[in-house]
């Protein structure tokens, strides 16, 4: 059954949410509809969904959006993720109710309530929603290593992993364990999509059931479809509405949203083919790129994708251990441990007092200067926590060190990170050989399941996982625990948003010091 007919079936459901979302709201939950935009991860929250986050916690309690609302396939629900919370759409009596995902037990597979909370994780249960948001515990409370190297406490609930660092309770991103790949990317600031989109990432048109579920699709590509690094790509499509302005910009393999100030017009007949807009990519990582175009009077998007394939890697670096000697100071982290440079971090840090304003600045490697973080750029989220993404300017390979401190208490939280080509491993670049396990495929495209298998741990062992990505990434994604046989099994899947190349994925034991590397190449075939 091909994709139209598929959205058709559907598309009394769409009509229904969509209806939900203009203005058919108990008035209750109209007061706040207009669309927010959150420059930190380039999402929109709107609607009922901005209502429900704005007054049940907001970015201490679910994080910020990761994801466009979308509709689920499994379901036909409108769902939104978050970075520690899925937002579900309930119709009910042609009234919209928000629901919570029950991302805990997802995680962990626990689906029967068991434990009892008390102390700090209690005191915040009951002070932040109790059931109605964190949901019934599914453990108890144990010690689990973290990614400061130490052993915290933690528990799980229904949709909520509470770990205690200090005195300080903090909720961990199961949202972005759990949201789809492929809805990560970034929308620019004034380019929002005019209805949800569907699981594919591709926006449902805005007017359900009618002919822009097929003909007036648009549809857009690059020429040619793949290049090296400074060759001059070509964009063309059709399908737009005679004469409107189509807004145009380019999706990174990591993310990040690249805007093309030219803006054609579409041609009598819908076409920008002939408008001549071209970029040339001397900058660009390798890997995947999309080019996504809206027509400003219609809606209509159209998403395409090319390659760009450059210098490969040096897959003997690949293994490489680095978190061990990138420990933060304080109560702050960072993400990405390493990347190439002209990449970004998140920097977040808390211990500051609720109101304080925080200052945040770069160091060079080897004490080579400064580099200030703009004040605005500081997210702060009432609770003494604070979250800004930083992008060194100076093009330095090496340990850089970010600094957050309170202006008020001048307490500081600093967190290592480094500016390497070490772990760029794109299309091409030879896979190392896997040690204490395999991967089954090696090699495979957007329909590949991976499965990853390693062995020689204890019985039951707490393992680190840190991941490297073919764009030269390097994250520390926490503790993995072996089964009684002292084995651990993986299964991934990536898509067409997901770098090209070689993906390394790296445990070690935390008792026995047993190293697993496992290696894979993703291709992008369908």
């Amino acid at each position: 059954m091909d994709r139209r007919h598929s959205l058709l079936r559907r598309a009394p459901m769409v009509v229904l949410i969509l209806a939900i979302l203009i203005g058919a709201l108990p008035t209750r939950a109209q007061a706040q509809t207009p669309a927010r935009y959150f420059s930190q991860t380039g999402h929109y929250l709107k609607g009922v969904f901005r209502t429900y986050w704005e007054s049940k916690g907001g970015v201490a309690i679910f994080g910020l959006p990761i994801t466009e609302e979308y509709i689920r396939r499994a379901d036909g629900k409108l769902v939104q993720y978050f970075e520690r919370a899925r937002f579900e759409l309930r119709v009910q009596n042609n009234q919209g109710f928000v629901d919570l995902g029950r991302l805990g037990a997802e995680v962990t597979g626990i689906q029967q309530p068991s434990g009892a909370m008390g102390g700090a994780f209690k005191a915040y249960w009951q002070r932040y929603g109790g059931t109605a948001i964190f949901g019934v515990p599914l453990t108890n409370e144990y010690g689990e290593v973290q990614s400061d190297g130490r052993t915290h406490t933690v528990q799980w609930t229904e949709r909520a992993k509470f770990e205690l660092w200090g005195s300080e309770v903090r909720l961990s991103l199961l949202g972005r364990l759990l949201a789809p790949p492929q809805l990560l990317a970034a929308w620019p600031a004034d380019t929002q999509p005019g209805a949800p989109l569907d699981e594919d990432g591709v926006p449902l048109p805005t007017g359900a059931g009618s002919d822009s579920y097929g003909s007036t699709s648009a549809a857009a590509r690059v020429v040619p479809a793949s290049g090296a690094p400074g060759q001059v790509f070509t964009i063309q499509g059709e399908g737009f509405q005679a004469g409107e302005p189509v807004t145009l910009w380019l999706t990174s393999p990591d993310m990040k949203v690249r805007s093309i100030k030219r803006k054609p017009t579409a041609s009598g007949a819908g076409s920008i083919t002939g408008s001549q807009v071209s970029f040339t990519s001397g900058d660009f990582s390798n890997g995947r790129w999309a080019i996504s175009a809206r027509g400003e009077k219609s809606g209509r998007v159209a998403i395409g994708y090319f390659t760009v394939i450059g210098a490969v890697g040096d897959p003997n670096k690949l293994g490489e251990m680095l978190h061990t000697t990138l420990q933060p100071m304080g109560r702050g982290s960072i993400a990405p441990l390493a990347a190439v440079p002209g990449s970004a971090f998140v920097f977040s840090a808390a211990g500051f007092d609720p109101n304080e304003e925080v200052g945040v600045w770069l160091t060079k490697p080897n004490g080579a200067g400064l580099e200030s973080v703009s004040d605005g750029a500081v997210q702060r989220d009432g609770g003494g926590g604070m979250r800004v993404v930083v992008k060194p300017q100076a093009n330095l390979q090496g340990v850089w060190l970010a600094t957050a401190q309170g202006k008020n208490t001048k307490r500081a939280v600093t967190a290592l990170f480094k500016l390497t080509s070490d772990f760029y491993a794109p299309i091409g670049t030879p896979r190392p050989a896997n040690r204490n396990g395999s991967v089954s495929p090696a090699e495979g495209g957007q329909s590949t399941q991976f499965n990853l298998g390693g062995s020689g741990f204890r019985a039951s062992e707490q393992a680190e996982l840190w991941v490297t990505t073919p764009d030269g990434s390097y994250y520390l994604m926490g503790n993995v625990q072996a089964n009684k046989s002292g084995r651990i099994a993986y299964t991934v899947k990536f898509t067409l948003q997901n770098a090209l190349g070689v993906y390394g994925y790296h445990y070690r034991g935390l008792s026995s010091g047993n190293r697993v590397d496992l290696y894979m190449t993703f291709n992008g075939t369908p």
